[in-house]
C-alpha cells in the first residue's frame, strides 16, 4: 500500500480506466461512499471494469481502495509536513532535503514534451497579456513570473484567487491573450470556470499541475506535469519552481534584444536614482 498513489503514474491504463481514473480524481470526496455500482453508471462502463480496475492499481477490492482512500485524504498539513521531518536526520537537513527534492526535477524532466515547451513559449511571446491564477502555495510561483517577465516588457496580470471577484479579471481578458494556470491537488471551481471561460473566447492556457490524470489536462493547450511528492506527502515546490524558471529564460531569450533592452534602461533608472532610492541590501 504505501508504494501507491492516486496520481496513478506508471500505470497503462484503457481508455474506459482512465475514465474511472479521472473521475476517482475529480469526485474524491464522493467515492468513499460509492459502491462499484455507482461508479460504473457515473464512468458508463461495466461493473466488470470496475472490479477489475482495482487491481491494476494494485489494490485487492474498492473496498481495499476506500480505506486507503480515507485514511489519506484526512491527512491534515501537519500530518504532511511530518513526512518531510521523517526522512530527514539531525545532522544532514539540509542535503536530506535536497536530494529527496532533487528526484521530482528528474521527473519532471523525464514527461517534459520540449516541442509543446517551445510551442508555449512562442505563444507567450505572441501574446497580448499573460493572465496568472495561482492559489495558496503557488502563489509564490505567479509572484516570481510576474516579477520576472515584467521585466522583458510583456504584460502581465495576475488574477483575483478566489471567489466573486473573479469575474472582474476575466471581464478584461481577450482572444488574444494566455492564461497561465497552476492546479495542484485538484480542479477547483475557479480552475473550472478559467477553463470553460477560456474555450468560449478562444484563448490559450497554460496547465502547470502534479496531476497525471485530470480533466484539467484535456482542457488545457499546454500541460505541464510537476512531480511535488504524493498526495500524504510534504509537497516540495522545488520542481515547479525549476519550471517556472526554465519559463522564464526561455521566453527571455526568445525576445532577447527587447529583453537586454530593458534591463539596461532599468540599471540606468537606478544609477540615475541611486542616491535617492539606493539599493537595499
Amino acid at each position: 500500500m504505501e508504494n501507491l498513489n492516486l496520481d496513478f503514474r506508471d500505470k497503462k491504463l484503457s481508455k474506459n480506466n482512465e475514465k474511472i481514473a479521472n473521475y476517482i480524481v475529480n469526485k474524491m470526496d464522493l467515492v468513499p461512499f460509492m459502491v462499484e455500482k455507482d461508479l460504473a453508471e457515473a464512468c458508463n462502463v461495466s461493473i466488470s471494469t470496475i472490479s477489475r480496475f482495482w487491481e491494476i492499481i494494485n489494490f485487492k477490492n474498492f473496498r481495499e481502495f476506500k480505506k486507503f482512500l480515507k485514511q489519506e485524504t484526512s491527512f491534515s498539513p501537519a500530518d504532511k509536513i511530518k513526512t518531510a521531518f521523517d526522512k530527514i536526520t539531525d545532522n544532514e537537513v539540509i542535503s536530506d532535503i535536497m536530494l529527496s527534492s532533487s528526484n521530482y526535477i528528474k521527473q519532471t524532466v523525464d514527461r517534459l514534451d520540449n516541442n509543446n515547451f517551445q510551442n508555449m513559449v512562442t505563444a507567450i511571446n505572441q501574446c497580448s497579456t499573460l493572465h496568472i491564477y495561482a492559489s495558496s502555495s503557488s502563489a509564490c510561483l505567479s509572484s516570481l513570473l510576474e516579477f520576472r517577465l515584467k521585466r522583458f516588457d510583456i504584460d502581465v496580470k495576475v488574477l483575483t484567487k478566489s471567489g466573486h471577484e473573479l469575474f472582474e479579471d476575466l471581464i478584461h481578458i481577450k482572444k488574444n491573450d494566455i492564461i497561465i494556470i497552476f492546479g495542484f491537488t485538484q480542479e477547483s471551481p475557479e480552475i473550472k470556470v478559467l477553463f470553460d471561460f477560456a474555450k468560449n473566447i478562444g484563448c490559450k492556457t497554460v496547465l502547470i499541475t502534479d496531476l497525471m490524470v485530470s480533466s484539467m489536462i484535456d482542457n488545457a493547450t499546454f500541460y505541464f506535469y510537476t512531480a511535488r511528492g504524493e498526495l500524504w506527502e510534504f509537497h516540495s515546490m522545488l520542481a515547479p519552481l525549476a519550471l517556472v524558471e526554465s519559463i522564464i529564460v526561455s521566453v527571455g531569450k526568445a525576445r532577447e534584444k527587447k529583453s537586454l533592452d530593458k534591463l539596461k534602461r532599468l540599471q540606468e533608472l537606478r544609477d540615475t536614482y541611486e542616491k535617492l532610492l539606493p539599493k537595499k541590501v
